[in-house]
């Protein structure tokens, strides 16, 4: 006889961790090396001393992947577009069947946090891939889900922000869905009873939408970890406050009162220039000597303004931004507890004493992520499709893709943080009378809207007499370049 599935408590025993290796959406310099890499197999080696590990690369990054991840980490090949498995990957389920224990994984939709990015397919795919590749059944999900975006006690409670997955603005998952039909499909494929809504996640956390990952989880049955300030001034005080008020007012799916345990965050971290992806050529101009910036044309500036103010609630990051930092995004393992350290002291090990104190049966490690959490933040929000820009009205989508094949050919590089204009002279029909322009999409993310405009604006010389449209977009995949 079977049992109904159910998602085990993150402390429960594993068979095995999943992560995805991150890269750059350019080359780094020549001898550089990318800091989220350096960070994510540092996490890799660190999770792989207490359970086996396999970091997921892109076909082309494997090698990459396998010389720099430690020697006990196993490497695979699964095409992705983000590296965050804990929202991408399968939710593992598990009952008691006839020979036995039988695990299977959770295929929810993947939106890109409901629209953040244009570029999700391979990410769609990625807990089909990875349930073939452990060979363990799959579930479709009925509906859009981050599991960062929920955690449970394993013994039928669940937690969530309002925030995320009750969210019906433009970035909502499930528009069409109420509240009722979310928490149906929660407790059909993760066997919980009782769900625990809390209004809003961390402060600052825009690209997630608030999950709930990031401001409180459990810890045990009945025991709830939740990220806290004492500052009456910070935006997050409030936010704590009645998380922690909504979790002491309830009882779990067994009876018991939530113990709510406070992890402190630590002191508002801001985004640098770099992290943001802001320079003096995202303002659409260039530094002079005496570093302000000069606009090379007010009127096509104006004419950028123009054109944003559809998206005027959706700005770009820019440096000073807050960054949406805490502990809470802890991972349990087997007999190990890995943490994030964000370059701050007291702040890191006083965090590191709760945790120590909160499992005392476990070893807790805490590695360096301040590169690796704003190298992921600027990926998700400067990952871009490509428009071809031409001077005529239309083509066989057949023969538009050759020529885009054609020009990837002939460049060399792409660089988001510094968008060239990409005119590909001679490499086209000779009937083609002008150059072919490859420009950032600009309804697209915020990055890529203000990648955009620096392109048109460092393009001008090019497009003279030129009368562009917009044919057709394509991922660089499907140009023959990836």
């Amino acid at each position: 006889m079977t049992t109904d599935w159910r998602m085990p408590g993150e402390w429960e025993r594993h068979q095995r961790t999943y992560l995805g290796w991150p890269q750059w959406l350019e080359d780094p310099k020549k001898g550089q090396k990318d800091p989220a890499q350096i960070a994510f197999a540092a996490v890799a080696k660190a999770i792989a001393e207490f359970e086996p590990v396999t970091v997921a690369a892109n076909p082309d990054q494997v090698d990459k992947a396998r010389a720099a991840l430690h020697e006990s980490v196993e490497v695979a090949s699964i095409p992705q577009n983000d590296s965050w498995f804990r929202d991408t990957g399968p939710t593992f389920v598990t009952r008691d069947g006839d020979n036995g224990k039988e695990i299977a994984g959770v295929n929810w939709g993947f939106d890109a946090y409901g629209g953040l990015n244009d570029e999700h397919e391979l990410d769609d795919e990625i807990a089909r891939c990875i349930c073939k590749q452990a060979d363990i059944d799959l579930i479709e999900g009925p509906m859009v889900l981050e599991a960062g975006s929920i955690h449970v006690d394993g013994e039928g409670t669940l937690i969530s922000t309002e925030e995320c997955l009750l969210n019906k603005t433009k970035r909502a998952r499930n528009p069409k869905l109420s509240r009722e039909q979310i928490e149906g499909n929660l407790k059909k494929l993760l066997g919980v009873t009782k769900i625990v809504w809390l209004p809003l996640g961390l402060y600052a956390d825009n690209d997630t939408t608030g999950h709930v990952d990031n401001l409180a989880c459990f810890a045990a049955p009945g025991k709830v970890l939740l990220a806290w300030t004492d500052d009456e001034k910070d935006p997050q005080y409030e936010r704590s406050r009645e998380a922690k008020r909504i979790l002491e007012a309830a009882t779990d799916a067994q009876g018991r009162k939530l113990e709510v345990i406070k992890l402190p965050l630590p002191d508002p971290l801001s985004k640098t220039a770099e992290e943001a992806g802001e320079s003096a050529r995202n303002k659409g101009g260039k530094g002079n000597e005496n570093g302000k910036v000069d606009n090379e044309d007010e009127d096509d500036e104006q004419a950028d303004e123009e054109e944003e103010e559809e998206d005027d609630d959706d700005e770009a990051p820019k440096a000073g931004d807050r960054m949406a930092a805490s502990y809470i995004n802890f991972y349990i393992c087997n007999g190990g507890i890995v943490m994030p350290a964000l370059g701050q002291e007291p702040a890191d090990s006083r965090a590191q004493k709760v945790l120590e104190d909160t499992f005392p049966d476990r070893k807790v490690v805490a590695v360096p992520t301040r590169k690796e959490k704003p190298t992921w933040l600027r990926r998700n929000i400067c990952r871009m499709t490509f428009i071809a820009w031409l001077n005529w009205p239309a083509a066989e989508t057949g023969y538009l893709q050759e020529v885009l094949r054609v020009a990837f050919r002939k460049v060399s590089s792409l660089y988001v943080s510094k968008p060239n204009l990409l005119a590909v002279e001679g490499h086209l029909p000779r009937f083609q009378a002008k150059p072919l322009l490859i420009l950032p999409e600009r309804k697209g993310s915020a990055g890529a809207r203000a990648t955009h405009q620096r392109t048109r604006r460092s393009s001008r010389s090019a497009c003279q007499g030129a009368q562009w449209m917009p044919l057709a977009t394509w991922r660089i995949q499907a140009c023959g370049t990836s």
